[in-house]
């Protein structure tokens, strides 16, 4: 199916792709992607979660013109709100607009709800978190960093993804964010455990565990990152906040 969600208030026509799944499904798990920023959402064939997770419900909503705060501070490429009120959370309207309707032509699981992106849909992953938190079971921010949201977020399963040589988002400033996250999650001072490749896990007080995926490279993601988010989020869904440190 092709459509498309009108932003409340006449704020404009997002276009996305809506990958619908097996027709006689009860209940599905839906997961919204943020990912490209400065891109047209349509013209990312390296992202697969619709491959890699067939059941799920798959959305890649397009963004609006946005100023950047790093790049493209003049607005003229497609991206997504930085801040709380900022762009009159034009975005924020578009998440609830695009939820409900989801909600209404869907089986959707309301606990199996999640959400990922990368650079500034890494960022707006965050800003949901903290605006519209309750609506997910799971987080996974790729190259972005929050330290003025770190305040609003509640305990989640997050799954956060740094290039070490990350020359936009520094690493060091995705690392006070990722050491934030796992005290924010009661996770202990411990040294976690081996996941998967490049992947830290650890476990929560409060069943809402961290796992850190800290690759050598820039601020692209590596070719596992896709594989690597729908694992986290499938074996959440299969075995709740005790995610098996051997597989």
């Amino acid at each position: 199916m092709e459509s498309g969600w009108r932003y409340p208030r006449g704020d404009g026509l997002c276009a996305r792709e809506r990958e619908r799944q097996r027709e006689n499904l009860r209940s599905a798990a839906a997961l919204r992607l943020p990912w490209a920023w400065r891109h047209d959402a349509q013209r990312c064939p390296w992202l697969s979660y619709q491959s890699l997770w067939p059941e799920a419900i798959v959305v890649y909503p397009q963004g609006l013109a946005t100023p950047g705060r790093l790049t493209d501070t003049e607005g003229t490429k497609a991206g997504w709100q930085f801040a709380l009120g900022e762009q009159g959370d034009r975005d924020l309207k578009f998440f609830d607009v695009m939820l409900e309707s989801l909600e209404h032509d869907y089986p959707i699981n309301k606990h199996r709800i999640y959400v990922t992106g990368h650079s500034n849909g890494g960022a707006f992953t965050y800003l949901l978190w903290a605006a519209r938190g309750d609506t997910f079971a799971a987080v996974a921010p790729c190259a972005a960093a929050a330290p003025l949201l770190m305040g609003k977020l509640k305990p989640k399963p997050v799954l956060h993804l740094a290039g070490e040589a990350d020359p936009l988002v520094k690493f060091a400033w995705q690392k006070q964010t990722m050491d934030s996250l796992r005290r924010l999650n009661q996770c202990g001072e411990g040294e976690g455990k081996a996941w998967q490749p490049s992947c830290t896990l650890y476990a929560s007080r409060i069943d809402a565990p961290v796992v850190t995926f800290i690759h050598p490279g820039g601020h692209g993601v590596p070719a596992s990152a896709c594989a690597t988010i729908v694992k986290f989020f499938q074996d959440l869904a299969a075995n709740g906040p005790g995610l098996d440190p051997k597989h």
